[in-house]
């Protein structure tokens, strides 16, 4: 999971999620959290934030460098040509946008269905019924050929999605 701290600095914090909500984080600053849980949520950040309240990752910002070019988020009227009538998939996790809404897919171990919209400012959001339950969740959408990397509004966790066109998975 990528973090960048307040003051700058940038991790990748290695974690580890189980059925129901159990979580393992392994924070750089050596502190390792664990959440025992059978609520179906696997939000990180409470975890993080209070890990490095204990210990601050970092310091001091690292010296600058060099930065990418910013990348530019999706807008609503690309989104609705590029996302719906596809399969995304990232691991064993896979879904089916169908146009009008509708999402089919493996959010998780087992068969889920849920909805879909994208705002007029250029969100993606989305709900499954039973794996998140019914919680929406929105994105800003970042394309590199076949990829999509959707980034949690208001936070700082990324999914990165490869796009298969149509609905190999027949759902």
């Amino acid at each position: 999971m990528p973090y960048r701290t307040d003051s700058g600095c940038f991790f990748q914090i290695p974690d580890m999620s189980g059925h129901g909500g159990n979580l393992v984080v392994l924070l750089p600053n050596g502190v390792s959290a664990f959440r025992f849980a059978d609520g179906n949520n696997f939000d990180l950040e409470s975890m993080v934030l209070a890990g490095e309240a204990i210990r601050p990752f970092c310091v001091s910002a690292p010296p600058a460098g060099p930065s990418p070019p910013p990348r530019s988020p999706l807008t609503a009227s690309e989104l609705r040509a590029e996302l719906p009538g596809n399969t995304f998939y990232a691991g064993r996790y896979h879904f089916f946008m169908a146009p009008g809404g509708r999402l089919y897919g493996a959010p998780g171990d087992d068969m889920d269905v849920g909805w879909w919209r994208i705002t007029p400012d250029g969100s993606y959001c989305r709900a499954w019924n039973v794996f998140d339950r019914r919680r929406e969740r929105c994105y800003a959408v970042y394309r590199d050929g076949e990829t999509f990397d959707l980034h949690v509004r208001d936070r700082w966790g990324t999914v990165s999605l490869r796009r298969t066109a149509g609905n190999p998975e027949h759902y």
